[in-house]
């Protein structure tokens, strides 16, 4: 049911041959994670424009996913794994969230004691199995508002463990660049906020 100029859309799924498909939009460009740096390589920042701009569209997307409505009820989707590997940046400068593949509504019920996501942009109530809300969705934007902005991994972490640590302390990383307006610091802060 989603469809917005923000997210990548999903024309048809089907089977063939046993092998299940999807038909989906392509996206001429690149991913967030790609436009920070090479594959192991250093991060580098962006610009401040351009980090906004990112931003305010991919917070459109979840906006439009977190107060979706089907049949007269709001369904509430929420992503679980908005990283910068599914943000998608095409040649034209358009910001296209994509794989909604472990999506669920917020008052859907899963099985299972598995939490969905990458570690590195999860919120601490996230990795504690706290219901899930559109929070955990906003905190990832956070994060990656971060690493846009800093040039560096958000909870650039060697050791599993050492990462697990660095989501329960959930503790908010400062910023050493001295552009950065007082108003996009504020919403750094305020999205990845406990």
């Amino acid at each position: 049911h989603l469809s917005h100029s923000n997210i990548v859309q999903v024309f048809d799924v089907g089977e063939a041959d046993g092998r299940l498909f999807m038909v989906m939009e392509w996206v001429d460009g690149c991913d967030v994670r790609r436009l920070l740096g090479e594959a192991n390589a250093p991060y580098r920042a962006v610009s401040v424009p351009v980090a906004a701009h990112i931003t305010g569209e991919l917070l459109r997307a979840l906006e439009y996913a977190h107060s979706l409505r089907h049949e007269g009820s709001e369904l509430g989707i929420v992503h679980r794994d908005v990283s910068p590997h599914n943000v998608l940046i095409s040649t034209s400068g358009e910001v296209k969230l994509t794989d909604f593949g472990v999506a669920r509504t917020e008052h859907e019920e899963t099985s299972g004691r598995h939490v969905p996501g990458k570690l590195r942009y999860m919120a601490p109530e996230q990795f504690k199995g706290v219901r899930r809300s559109r929070a955990m969705d906003l905190y990832a934007v956070g994060a990656i508002l971060h690493e846009l902005l800093s040039g560096e991994r958000f909870r650039d972490a060697e050791e599993e463990g050492d990462l697990y640590r660095l989501i329960l302390e959930g503790a908010v990383p400062e910023l050493s660049r001295e552009d950065v307006p007082v108003s996009l610091e504020a919403l750094r802060r305020s999205l990845l906020a406990p």
